[in-house]
């Protein structure tokens, strides 16, 4: 008897990094108005979990962001929300590690912007893991796993922002 269950693609690093950076620069672009927007060295950027630091312009507050684009999620209507990161090493992921104040959770083909405090999405979390299903998302040599949250939940306990879609690569 065959499976019909669906392998989930195998992500290559070199073209998600690419994707990233692009998303990156868009975002920061976008966020420019109203911050004041440092990037952060790879070394921080692995070990405490976010990717920027914005300084609101008209007050100085520094707030830590972690950014995350998804192409699938347009297609999904999912966000992954990664709760390990190495599965054979049992890594948490950044759901649980990320030392951000905001995600901001990016769907660059429909141009959603998703911002969501870390704080809300933990406590949040237990619930997710209970309603959502966690699937594996193979990479080359090791396996992240994530639950798939509806987009929906990301509107009810953040703000969501309609951008122009991304144009990628």
């Amino acid at each position: 008897m065959r499976s019909t269950r669906q392998i989930p693609p195998q992500y290559r690093f070199e073209i998600q990094h690419a994707l990233g950076k692009q998303a990156e620069q868009f975002l920061d672009h976008y966020f420019a108005r109203w911050y004041t927007i440092q990037t952060i060295d790879i070394a921080t950027e692995v070990r405490d979990g976010y990717d920027r630091i914005f300084i609101r312009k008209h007050d100085q507050q520094a707030i830590r962001v972690e950014y995350k684009a998804d192409w699938q999620a347009a297609t999904t209507g999912n966000a992954f929300v990664e709760t390990i990161s190495v599965y054979e090493e049992r890594k948490p992921g950044w759901a649980h590690t990320s030392q951000a104040d905001m995600l901001i959770y990016f769907v660059p083909q429909q141009g959603q912007i998703f911002m969501l405090p870390l704080a809300a999405l933990r406590l949040i979390l237990p619930s997710w893991k209970l309603r959502y299903r966690e699937v594996p998302a193979p990479n080359e040599g090791y396996k992240t796993y994530g639950i798939l949250v509806p987009l929906t939940q990301f509107s009810k306990f953040g703000t969501m922002r309609t951008v122009t879609p991304m144009q990628t690569i």
